[in-house]
Parts: C-alpha cells; structure tokens; sequence
C-alpha cells in the first residue's frame, strides 16, 4: 500500500480514504479501461493520531467525529462546496408551524447487534444530544434542538426552540445511536464497547491510546463501500514520531498538521501529501 500522509481533521475524509461509495470507472482514451487494480484479500490501514478519547462513544468529542465515523452514520453530510447531503436521511423540510425539521429516513441501515435503525434511535440521539447533563459536545451545533417526535418507524421530527436553519448543518455532527441497546447497557459500557449502523465494527479499544474497526462480517452496507479490511488507530503524541512512522512505513496516514519542514522533507522523502480545504466551520473535511 502507498504511503499516505495526508493532513485530515474530519470524520468525512476517512471516508473518502477508506468507505467511499463506489463510482464508475473513467473511460480512457480509445475507450479502453484502465487495469483492474490488485488488492489483497485483507487490508489493514493504520493511522496516527495525535489523541485517543477516554470513550470510544461519540459523547466524548465532537472535535474528533473521523475516529467514530467507521463505525456510526451521520444524518447527513457536507460535500467540498457546502452543500448538504443525504446519508440516514434521505431528505427533510421544514415545519413553519412547529419550529420543526421533519426527516425521511432510510429503511436499509442495521446496527451491528442485528437491530434496524429506525426514527425511534434517531429520537432518542436527538434528546441526549438535547438535554443530557452534562451537555454532550454536539450540542454546541445543535443549540438550538429541544425535543424529537417519532412520526412513523422512518420519519422524525426534530424540534428547535425557534426556527433555526442551522439546525441541517449540525447533521454531519449527528451520529445514530442505536436506543435499545444504549439502555440495555447504559452510558458507561456503551463508552467502551458502543455499536453503529457503519460498515465496520469495534474490535479493540484502549482509553487514550488506541481504537481498531474492523468489517463486519457479512454486511454489505447500503451506501458505503469499504476498502480496507481493518482500521486501526493509534495516539501518537509527538509530531516527528508520527512523520518517522509513515518515513519508515509503520504509518500508513496521519490526522494532523504538518509544519514547513516536515512537509519540505516529505517531498525530499517522495511521500504523498494531500491538502483539503475547509468544507464546515470547524474545518472539516470530506
């Protein structure tokens, strides 16, 4: 696999790099497609990171959404141009009279336990994001949210304290939880073994240091299409033993800054440097 460095702050580019939907070949010159390209039956990527939570449950930071985004859809998603796009839900309007934004959910996501995602999981996301104590870090998005309405098994409403547009740009920040079994284990063993509708599944979690996705078995997930066959995701506090580990290829991409120099001796090295722009305001990216 290529050395990749690549300076990623966000939950949506891990996608990009590892889960995203799969596309049409180009056609080439003369019309003929390029080789297929070769890949082996088992894939491990691995990524550096300058911290691990103490939870791996997206309670514990909003700041870090591109560690949990493996294993837990978004209601929906931010493209490079700011524009909003489905991912759980499938399309929303909004409520004039109720201070409200009603979503139509998919009918095709399952939980990793075998449940389907539903409006009630939705709802109550909703209501912790809402009202938990004290605040989860994606209320600071969704500042505005007060309650949920289950409409039928796959439409919600979300309702704000007033009308309140910002609301559809907290969605990418909007990660399902799965209700029945968040209250069957309660918040605490939910932070260090939790469950998503995501193509990939939590296999190990140490608090502060490390978080390893692998597939899950048999689940060919309706939107996302992944590639790697296990990612594995290690705290690495210190900037040059993070570029010495993708120098030396025990790294295969990092999820932080570089500096000047370092991205002068990437070149030097013929590592590969990607450069995102900015898609949301708290820089992240897809």
């Amino acid at each position: 696999m290529a050395r990749l460095l690549a300076r990623l702050v966000s939950i949506v580019t891990l996608l990009v790099v590892g889960c995203a939907p799969g596309t049409a070949p180009t056609p080439q010159t003369g019309g003929q497609q390029p080789p297929a390209e070769r890949r082996a039956a088992d894939q491990t990527v691995r990524f550096a990171v300058a911290a691990i939570p103490s939870s791996a449950s997206p309670e514990s930071t909003s700041a870090q959404n591109y560690l949990f985004n493996a294993q837990f859809d978004a209601m929906a998603h931010l493209d490079a141009k700011f524009n909003l796009n489905p991912w759980v839900a499938m399309r929303w309007e909004f409520l004039p009279n109720d201070n409200a934004w009603r979503f139509f959910l998919r009918n095709d996501l399952t939980f990793s336990n075998g449940d389907k995602l539903t409006a009630e999981d939705v709802a109550f996301t909703a209501r912790l994001i809402a009202n938990q104590t004290p605040p989860l870090p994606q209320k600071a998005v969704l500042a505005k949210l007060v309650d949920a309405r289950v409409v039928d098994p796959y439409t919600v409403d979300l309702i704000t304290s007033e009308r309140d547009a910002s609301v559809l740009y907290g969605m990418p920040y909007f990660l399902v939880f799965p209700k029945a079994y968040y209250e069957q284990v309660g918040k605490d063993q939910f932070g260090v073994k939790p469950i998503g509708s995501g193509p990939y599944e939590l296999v190990e979690f140490r608090t502060n240091d490390t978080l390893v996705y692998r597939l899950r078995p048999n689940y060919v997930h309706p939107i996302r299409r992944p590639v790697a066959t296990e990612l594995r995701w290690k705290a690495v506090p210190d900037a040059a033993a993070i570029y010495n580990g993708i120098r030396t290829g025990e790294v295969d991409g990092a999820f932080s800054g570089l500096t000047v120099e370092q991205a002068e001796l990437a070149k030097r090295d013929n590592l590969y440097l990607a450069t995102v722009s900015p898609v949301t305001p708290r820089d992240q990216h897809r």
